[in-house]
């Protein structure tokens, strides 16, 4: 997650997301709507769809752990490119033994956005993505990135009302009462649930 500090430097420089937005390739934002980011007080609105990226971040990146057997190293302060210091990044993570950037997704399972993603372990991956991780490998000066992808439905999460518990309630009570009256008294039970 970005702290206060790192969303202040970002008025600073041009970052990831903000790289496939300045050409024109961002499903996002416009090159505009970055320029107005940097130049304004403008606060960034977030969106359902970018807190549940962040809350499901970590759990993308132990998957992504398990499946390639490389430990991510989180890196949480911004980056600023030595050569281009207008360059900034936010990285997911690094992994230093592959001199990689990683950079870890969620995205919707629509027929649409699966066809942006390749297949699994190629370079093929939506432009966007691919303009943010090149822009992160050119900040810290490596040649890979890695991505890993969530895919899931819109309604990943659903919430319920807690009415369903209360039904759940007599059904307790009965087994107790099922528990007292057949098996504690007798130490069995016939298949018809009536004691034997």
């Amino acid at each position: 997650m970005i702290t206060p500090e790192q969303l202040v430097l970002r008025k600073t420089g041009i970052g990831g997301s903000d790289a496939a937005a300045v050409v024109g390739l961002s499903h996002y934002a416009t090159p505009f709507s970055v320029y107005l980011d940097k130049t304004t007080d403008a606060v960034k609105e977030t969106t359902e769809v970018m807190n549940r990226g962040h809350v499901l971040e970590p759990f993308v990146q132990s998957l992504f752990e398990r499946k390639t057997g490389w430990k991510v190293q989180n890196t949480l302060q911004t980056q600023r490119s030595p050569d281009h210091p207008f360059m900034l990044a936010n990285l997911d993570g690094v992994l230093p033994s592959e001199r990689a950037v990683v950079e870890f997704k969620t995205a919707l399972y629509t027929p649409k956005v699966r066809e942006e993603w390749g297949e699994e372990g190629t370079d093929e991956i939506p432009k966007h993505y691919l303009i943010q991780v090149a822009h992160y490998a050119c900040v810290m000066d490596v040649d890979t990135a890695y991505i890993g992808v969530l895919f899931g439905d819109e309604k990943i999460f659903n919430a319920y009302r807690k009415f369903m518990l209360l039904r759940l309630k007599p059904n307790a009570l009965c087994l107790v009462m099922i528990w007292m009256s057949c098996i504690a008294t007798s130490g069995s039970m016939s298949i018809s649930g009536m004691g034997s």
